[in-house]
């Protein structure tokens, strides 16, 4: 199992069949994954429990003035809004792509491929990330990769009283506009910083997903890509043999001759499954 490849889970339905009949990916939004929970975590809601346990009274003035306090800096869906609205704002405006580093684990296969009647896609990681960024970074927006941090408990919002006293400095000593710009440079670093652990932060009973995530600041839809992006399509414990062909059939041709076809079997005298080369049906 190559550190380059991530998989995708696939049943083998209209849907499933659609990301290599159309090559595409799906970005979807937090609303949209299965994870009730999936950022949706209230920054308001942790900055309650923050003041109510600050000791300090310095601090717990900052804390209580920053959840009044406008963004410094956006686009027009931010402006008058307080700033801890706003990383909510930008998180449900974000969009999502999943995969799995794991092509191997039972319970995906189960949950993500039809009860391994399925099959799965094994993208290279750093093509497909180039391929996403060209595309979309040339509309102006961004992208970033980040694998999965799984947690008893949601993560203490540590940037929360920087953004805090950042900004009570700021109204205080009145910063000069070269300061300034920094200034807000800062803020939307730190606020990108909140709005990505938002993100990437699950319960750790999710763990057994071994989840990295594509990360786009807009909103849903399919994102194109390459045949190059794609390393292996392996088939599932119970994907049937017409099913297996209905796959390599639509991949036919010079564009996908560079795949590898693989089989999931089980192990011999254990719970594990492993792959095998898969010969033509």
């Amino acid at each position: 199992m190559s550190d380059d490849l991530l998989y995708k889970f696939r049943s083998f339905n209209d849907y499933g069949l659609r990301l290599l009949i159309d090559r595409e990916v799906y970005f979807a939004s937090p609303e949209e994954l299965n994870d009730p929970l999936d950022g949706q975590m209230s920054l308001a809601d942790a900055v309650k429990r923050l003041i109510d346990d600050e000791a300090d009274p310095s601090t717990k003035d900052q804390l209580i003035r920053l959840a009044g306090i406008p963004m410094p800096v956006g686009g027009s869906e931010y402006r008058d809004t307080p700033i801890l609205e706003a990383i909510d704002i930008s998180t449900k405006i974000s969009s999502i792509l999943s995969f799995s580093k794991s092509p191997c684990d039972p319970l995906m296969w189960s949950h993500y491929s039809d009860a391994h009647r399925g099959f799965c896609v094994g993208f290279f990681r750093t093509s497909l990330f180039e391929s996403v960024k060209a595309d979309f970074e040339k509309g102006g927006g961004l992208v970033i990769t980040s694998p999965i941090n799984y947690r008893t408990h949601p993560s203490p919002p540590s940037q929360i009283k920087e953004i805090a006293t950042n900004l009570r400095n700021a109204m205080v000593n009145k910063p000069s506009a070269q300061d300034f710009e920094q200034f807000k440079i800062q803020i939307m670093n730190k606020v990108g910083a909140l709005v990505q652990t938002k993100l990437t932060e699950k319960d750790a009973r999710w763990g057994y997903e071994m989840e990295t995530r594509f990360i786009l600041n807009r909103t849903h839809g399919p994102v194109a890509f390459n045949p190059s992006d794609v390393r292996q399509i392996i088939f599932g414990l119970k994907t049937s043999k017409e099913n297996c062909r209905t796959v390599r059939n639509i991949l036919r041709g010079p564009d996908w001759e560079h795949i590898d076809f693989l089989q999931v079997r089980h192990r011999t005298n254990s719970f594990e499954f492993e792959l095998v080369e898969q010969s033509k049906a």
